[in-house]
């Protein structure tokens, strides 16, 4: 979850108008991030699998709901 806190720090910083331009430059990184994620979940038993997904979901819940 770390690049989706860089992206709020950069619209933050650079307003909006100029953060959405510049995502452009996440695409390649982002690629990347997503390449690396799917062999590491691929490389996972199912029911690991279903862990990473519900520990993912859980904590994207408890940031939307700002909980601890």
């Amino acid at each position: 979850m770390n690049i989706f806190k860089k992206i709020a720090e950069k619209i933050k910083n650079f307003g909006v108008g100029a953060a959405i331009n510049s995502l452009d430059n996440f695409e390649a990184p982002l690629a990347d991030l997503i390449e690396e994620k799917k062999k590491e979940f691929n490389s996972m038993s199912s029911k690991e699998q279903s862990k990473w997904i519900m520990d993912k979901v859980q904590n994207a819940l408890r940031i939307y709901a700002n909980i601890k």
